[in-house]
């Protein structure tokens, strides 16, 4: 599994704590990348097990080999969409 640190949300959109096994979203972490995550497992503390199934932003290219790594993710940390002006590569 591999270790981020996550860039919480601003405004945490409360519908990411109904995220369901197979859906897709959005986390960027300290650095400024963003990664596309679908969702693999849900955990009973409210967070989830996430496999990263495409990058974006600062440095995405040179980590193209974290897709298909996963990352555990709170609800908080969780966008819809992605930034402006950051497309993802899978």
């Amino acid at each position: 599994m591999a270790d981020f640190s996550l860039k919480p949300v601003e405004a945490p959109d409360s519908n990411a704590k109904k995220l369901q096994e197979g859906q897709e979203f959005f986390v960027q972490d300290n650095v400024g990348r963003v990664l596309n995550c679908r969702v693999t497992k849900r955990l009973p503390d409210g967070k989830f097990v996430a496999e990263i199934v495409g990058l974006g932003g600062e440095g995405a290219k040179s980590v193209k080999e974290l897709i298909g790594e996963t990352i555990t993710v709170g609800w908080e940390e969780v966008r819809f969409d992605a930034p402006p002006g950051v497309t993802t590569v899978q």
